[in-house]
């Protein structure tokens, strides 16, 4: 048998994997450049001249029994490419070897019921994997990345799911195989029946992860609120305090005048306004959520050098409840925060203006940004894995309460304009 015979034979096993390590690289990210060359070597030299070499020397039918040996030593090349952890790593490419099994199964097997040859198969596989591979580089590889990347412990148990999955085909597969007139259509049916099975549990467990985070990250939100209100009460105490007090201090002022220490008194007043100063608390509205959200932000917003500007002036007769505006408010600056923290620190900045008129209250918030956003239905992509969450919340809460929203970007800048009704 000839290489030119040989190469169909061989480029059947591989292609799947090799777009399965493309995936890898591209979608989920690899440990550095020249890993990722390293790496995505090792697999063609171990899928494709390996097997040219040892099939002419041991038979393609002696080779078809150990296959799957010499393609699990290529898929190991993912090691070097990968930066997660070992089992990190285990369970983001079992869950992709499922769909690799599978393309590689139901080609294989379409193979053989319609009678084409060994070229058409592979032509016809590197097609289809080519397609599925741009649709899992917009579709599944911010999912399976932030799922990764969210699950903290269990993933020996995690890792179970995906590997026995792909385990429990082969055996179906090999099984299917040694039965005399078996059904090809049947095999296609039920290794299909698997993977979606598979699917459907990622997705459920993608979902879940999902909701967990927003529910987490909602709860610090709320304590990070409470807390600050809590200081707004402190404040007020304080300030009581300070007005019950004043006549003790004006007292004590006046007595170092009479009996001429002014030094002492000039020092006592300076050190009574830096114990005034580091008391205050910067309002910057009227309303207690916007102020308690606004206060939040402006000391993240400190801590990342990032320029803040807030000028709200919230009307009493909004539509919407204190817990709303105060979701719509740290979604927004949550956003801008995290657009910020991706451009140059001398560049950092953000601003929140407000205006009433007779058509509602006009909220719009200014941020720097680094990179061009992508829109879809004119709501912005979120780069971030599992992303998109808090722009949606904003979106419900607006056209909830019958609102007007646009973002946009103009060069550096990105922009959200809020128009919300109010009670007249």
């Amino acid at each position: 048998m000839s290489y030119a015979e040989l190469l169909p034979l061989v480029a059947k096993f591989s292609v799947p994997g090799l777009f399965s390590m493309l995936f890898r690289i591209f979608g989920l990210g690899a440990r550095s450049k020249k890993a990722a060359v390293i790496g995505l070597s090792v697999y063609l030299a171990v899928s494709i001249i390996l097997p040219l070499v040892l099939i002419p020397t041991v038979s393609y039918d002696i080779y078809k029994r150990y296959c799957a040996i010499v393609m699990i030593s290529a898929n190991a090349a993912v090691f070097i490419i990968s930066s997660d952890s070992f089992l990190k790593t285990c369970f983001m490419h079992f869950s992709q070897s499922n769909i690799v099994f599978w393309i590689a199964t139901t080609f294989g097997a379409a193979r053989r019921l319609l009678g084409v040859s060994y070229i058409a198969l592979v032509i016809s596989m590197a097609l289809f994997c080519g397609i599925f591979y741009a649709v899992a580089l917009r579709y599944f590889a911010k999912p399976l990345r932030f799922m990764a990347d969210t699950i903290r412990s269990g993933w020996l148990g995690l890792l179970a799911v995906p590997a026995c999955t792909v385990l429990a085909g082969v055996a179906m597969a090999v099984w299917f195989g040694t039965q005399q007139g078996y059904s090809t259509v049947m095999m296609i049916v039920v290794t299909a029946l698997l993977e979606i099975s598979f699917v459907m549990y990622m997705r459920g467990l993608y979902h879940s992860l999902s909701e967990i985070t927003v529910l987490a990250r909602e709860n610090t939100r709320q304590k990070l609120l409470e807390a600050e209100l809590s200081a707004y009460d402190d404040y007020l105490a304080a300030a009581k305090q300070s007005r019950h007090d004043l006549h003790h201090h004006n007292a004590l002022v006046l007595d170092y005048l009479i009996t001429g220490h002014t030094d002492e008194a000039i020092q006592y007043l300076r050190q009574a306004n830096g114990a005034l100063d580091e008391a205050n608390l910067t309002e910057f509205s009227s309303n207690f959520t916007a102020n308690a959200v606004l206060r939040v932000y402006s000391r993240q917003t400190k801590t990342k050098n990032i320029s803040f500007a807030a000028f709200v002036d919230i009307p009493a007769n909004l539509s919407l409840t204190a817990p709303e505006l105060g979701a719509l408010l740290s979604n927004l600056l949550e956003n801008a925060v995290e657009a910020c923290e991706q451009v140059t620190a001398t560049s950092r900045y953000i601003a929140v203006t407000t205006q009433t008129d007779e058509n509602g209250l006009r909220l719009e918030v200014r941020n720097s940004a680094a990179c061009t956003t992508v829109f879809e239905n004119e709501m912005p992509v979120s780069a971030k894995p599992g992303g998109g969450t808090g722009t949606k919340s904003i979106a419900h809460i607006v056209r909830t309460h019958g609102g007007m929203l646009r973002f946009k970007q103009e060069n550096a800048e990105f922009i959200t304009q809020i128009i919300l009704p109010i009670f007249q």
